[in-house]
């Protein structure tokens, strides 16, 4: 594709062209990004969303502070799930799936699904839309069958989950050094 919006320079309208393309064809977009994308665009996109979401979750919690913790929230949960995915679609599928390649996927997917997530109680369609469009990537991107896509995707969840499990009594310690 000579005019798919993935070959421009990022810009306003590379993430605009972008963004629809997700939205309106999920599967095609992610099986046409190019092999060479690098982590630039794919981060500036992600970066931009988070950007959006934490910008936008200001009109219900007015405190810059916790715009910060969204928009660092924002932009590691997409890293720490991608590295997730990393090994385990390695393991489960043997594939020397390169970490940009799957780090696209992934920066795509959850920049996206920003765009709702900053309304309350939205995360509810935004979390599991992510993980949808993530499954589409994988299947349409690297070729894996849904199921195995379905088992990464919910190893994903439980592997996360348990990470912040462990690292939520860590930050709260670390906290309490800083408030007393």
């Amino acid at each position: 594709m000579a005019d798919s919006p993935i070959e421009k320079r990022f810009s306003l309208a590379f993430y605009f062209e972008t963004l629809k393309s997700v939205l309106v064809g999920p599967g095609d977009f992610f099986e046409s990004l190019p092999k060479s994308q690098g982590f630039e665009k794919p981060f500036a996109f992600l970066l931009v969303s988070s950007l959006l979401h934490a910008a936008l979750c200001l009109l219900f919690v007015p405190s810059l502070l916790w715009a910060m913790v969204i928009l660092t929230n924002a932009l590691i949960s997409p890293m720490i799930a991608a590295a997730a995915g990393y090994g385990l679609i390695r393991g489960v599928t043997r594939q020397q799936v390169p970490f940009n390649e799957l780090f696209a996927l992934y920066a795509y997917a959850i920049g996206t699904t920003h765009l709702i997530s900053w309304i309350p109680m939205a995360n509810w369609i935004a979390e599991p839309w992510w993980w949808v469009l993530i499954g589409t990537g994988m299947v349409r991107r690297f070729r894996i069958s849904g199921f195995q896509a379905l088992f990464i995707i919910g190893f994903s969840i439980v592997l996360i989950r348990l990470f912040f499990f462990i690292l939520t009594p860590l930050t709260l310690e670390m906290k309490s050094w800083y408030v007393s």
